[in-house]
C-alpha cells in the first residue's frame, strides 16, 4: 500500500510540474535593476534582508525582498 501511495504521489508531482513548466523564468532573464525601479515606484517593498537561497546550492549573499503586495516577474520581461 505504501509503495502504491508513493507512486501516486510521484505521478501527481510530475503532473503538477508539467503543468507549471511554462511558469519558470530563468533568473538570468530578470533585470534586477529594473525590478528595483518598478517596486520603488509602486511602493511594494516591505522589507529587505541579506541571506542565502533556501534550496540547493544554498548560495549565500542573496538579497531577499519582502513585498507588501504581489508582484509578478512577467512585468520585468516587457
Amino acid at each position: 500500500m505504501i509503495l502504491y501511495i508513493k507512486d501516486k504521489l510521484a505521478e501527481l508531482a510530475e503532473e503538477v510540474c508539467r503543468r507549471h513548466k511554462d511558469a519558470h523564468i530563468p533568473p538570468e532573464n530578470i533585470d534586477m535593476k529594473e525590478f528595483d525601479k518598478k517596486i520603488k515606484n509602486r511602493k511594494y517593498i516591505g522589507d529587505r534582508y541579506f541571506g542565502s537561497l533556501s534550496s540547493p546550492p544554498c548560495t549565500e549573499n542573496v538579497i531577499w525582498n519582502i513585498l507588501e503586495k504581489e508582484f509578478y516577474a512577467k512585468y520585468l520581461l516587457d
